[in-house]
């Protein structure tokens, strides 16, 4: 009987100090230091992954370039179109507005190359190459979807400030030309509309950018700023195609 009461007392403190065990530990990670510590270490990776994932930067920034075709779209009578390459190349800002949307700031070095062939009245045969060079800021609403390779789209404006530009011509049935700076009889300030879409690959911490997009310019070009140009008022437009790093 002493046995038995022994084994009792001795079965009753060991749960009772069991139990004063196992609320201790447990209000010491629920108030204490342990549970802070995993809260802040826990925070840290979601953190870390987030802006691994490319996630919760307000602002975003890298660069861009490539090449596009440009062509000379006539009101008036239609001549013949070739597309010699022009090039990009510029750095672009991109501001976070939500998961979704974003507005975009890019500054390029623009080089188009604009090549037209119009039959003349004394049946000539007048090719005519314009070469101009701008500096090109477009300011785009991109919407990031959730599709395969985080395709997204682009829709804004830009404005184009002319640094030089060049007027070449040659008539392949009597074999003239000539050439010269057109810089002052074109406008310096012109606009226009941008339209495209790209996609984003991860490569590490970053992203690879690859994108196509059309330029339509909304600024008029007079036919008397040239004088072998007889093809009435027209305008620029222009694909192109661009790769790009994004820190």
């Amino acid at each position: 009987m002493k046995k038995l009461l022994f084994i009792l007392c001795f079965n009753f403190i060991f749960i009772q100090n069991f139990r004063s065990q196992e609320k201790y530990y447990y209000n010491t990670l629920n108030n204490g230091t342990y549970l802070n510590s995993f809260n802040y270490i826990n925070n840290r990776v979601l953190t870390l992954d987030s802006k691994q994932n490319g996630g919760n930067e307000k602002f975003v920034f890298g660069f861009k370039g490539g090449v596009g075709w440009w062509k000379i779209t006539s009101l008036g009578n239609g001549p013949t179109y070739s597309y010699p390459l022009g090039f990009t190349l510029g750095i672009f800002l991109e501001n976070r507005l939500s998961q979704q949307f974003s507005i975009v700031n890019e500054f390029f070095l623009q080089n188009s190359i604009t090549k037209i062939t119009i039959l003349t009245h004394v049946e000539g045969l007048l090719e005519q190459t314009l070469y101009t060079r701008y500096f090109n800021l477009p300011i785009l609403l991109k919407y990031q979807t959730d599709w395969l390779a985080n395709t997204y789209f682009y829709l804004g404006s830009s404005f184009a400030y002319l640094i030089n530009a060049e007027y070449d011509f040659y008539d392949q049935i009597y074999h003239i030309g000539g050439n010269s700076s057109v810089t002052e009889k074109l406008p310096t300030i012109s606009a226009g509309f941008e339209i495209g879409l790209g996609e984003k690959f991860k490569m590490y911490n970053s992203y690879i950018i690859m994108e196509i997009r059309t330029q339509l310019n909304i600024t008029k070009f007079q036919p008397k700023d040239f004088d072998n140009l007889s093809i009435g008022e027209w305008k620029n437009s222009g694909l192109i195609f661009l790769i790009g790093y994004q820190f």
